[in-house]
Formats: structure tokens, sequence, C-alpha cells
């Protein structure tokens, strides 16, 4: 199997599965031994692909050999999607690639595993970060930003909304930093006094509403949750 894994001879691939079909019923703690080795071995060598191959050559002999195939693909997409996340946070840590390409590329990755719970975590992060500096910092990529966040409003996992409490304390920061009267405004409130947002106000009127849509709040349930936390203490 490691010749396998790591040089890909199918001659080697034609071995395992013979000996596999012999091997009806895989002793368990073997079972995960092999699939941590594996696993790692793939990551090692570059060839998640033949680890693939083989859960997927394997998978029809018995229930034994089933169970191990589904067992290796599981830890080959975790093996896969930590490789992946690793190297786009190293490559944004040595600054090859900005935080909204980076949203981008993780994005991309999310919709393919969207209940995976450590790109839900990473998305999630990213998603906080590149409101902030894109979206209220009405910085250049804004639109690639906004594009993804938009996606994202209506693609949420029942994984990632775990991973929404960020959005709600970032929100809710921001917004205790306000004056009353810029409060009002943001709620489009005192627009009759003849008072408007300008730019800046817009972008960060913008930004609260992602960090609401995204957090499944709303002004309204934020005002009550204020009004009980003020109750309290009186």
């Amino acid at each position: 199997m490691q010749e396998y894994a790591q040089e890909g001879r199918s001659t080697a691939l034609t071995s395992i599965k013979n000996i596999l079909s012999k091997t009806r019923s895989c002793d368990s703690s073997l079972d995960n031994d092999l699939v941590e080795q594996l696993a790692i071995l793939a990551l090692i060598s570059d060839h998640e692909d033949r680890l693939s191959a083989i859960s997927s050559g394997i998978s029809s002999y018995s229930s034994g050999t089933s169970t191990f195939a589904q067992k290796l693909n599981a830890k080959v997409t975790e093996v896969k999607v930590n490789k992946e996340l690793n190297e786009i946070v190293e490559r944004v840590n040595n600054n090859s690639i900005n935080k909204s390409q980076a949203l981008t590329k993780v994005y991309d990755i999310y919709c393919k595993y969207p209940n995976n719970s450590r790109i839900c975590e990473n998305l999630s992060t990213l998603c906080n970060m590149c409101i902030m500096e894109y979206v209220i910092g009405d910085k250049y990529g804004k639109s690639g930003v906004k594009s993804i966040l938009d996606k994202l409003k209506i693609n949420k996992s029942a994984e990632f909304n775990k991973h929404c409490s960020v959005f709600k304390k970032t929100h809710n920061e921001i917004w205790n930093q306000l004056p009353f009267d810029a409060q009002q405004l943001l709620k489009g409130a005192g627009l009759s006094y003849g008072q408007t947002l300008n730019d800046k106000g817009y972008a960060l009127k913008e930004g609260l509403e992602y960090y609401r849509s995204l957090g499944g709040f709303s002004l309204s349930t934020f005002d009550d949750d204020i009004f009980s936390i003020l109750h309290h203490h009186h």
C-alpha cells in the first residue's frame, strides 16, 4: 500500500485489491492505524488521489472493506482540506495573496465540504475580517468580497451556523461605540431631520447589515437583547 500511495504503480493497486479481497474482515484497531498511515503518506507525497482510488476499488469486497473504505475516504478528505487551508493561511501570512483572494478560495472549498467544521470556522473568521477591512473600510477588492458574502448569505450550512457568534460579537462592539444619533441614522431614523449618511456612513451601514445577515440576527432582536441587559442591571 505504501508503494502505491507514494509511487502510484498500478501493479501495486492490483495487489492491494487482491489482498483486501481475501481479507474478508479488517480488524478495526488495525484498520484505524492503517487509515492514519495511508492518509499521512498521501499528504507527504502529494497523492491524495491515489488513496481515493484505493478506497473506491476496495469498497465492494465486503462490509469490512466497505467500512475501511469509508474511513479512508473521510481521512483523505480531512487531510486534503487541512492541507488546502494551511496553504491559504500561509499565503495570506506571507502576503502572496490578500484576504479577499483567500475568502474566494476558502468559499470554494466550503462549497465542496459545507459541513466540515474547520472550513466553516476558517470561513466565518475570514468573512468577519473581510467585512471590516473591505466593506466597512471601503477598500479596493470590496466588490469581490461582497459577491462571496451575498452567495454565502443564502448558502449557510448547519455547521456554518454553529460558527456565527463571531458576527454578533463584532457587530455589537462596533454598535456600542456609536453615538445615539449615529445609531438612529443607521437604523433609518433621523432622516426626517434632514440628516443623511455620508460615504463612510453607508459603508458602515452595509458592513453591519452583512454581520446581521450572516450572524442570523436583526437590529430589533439586538435591541431586545440590549433592553433585557439594561433591564437586569436596574
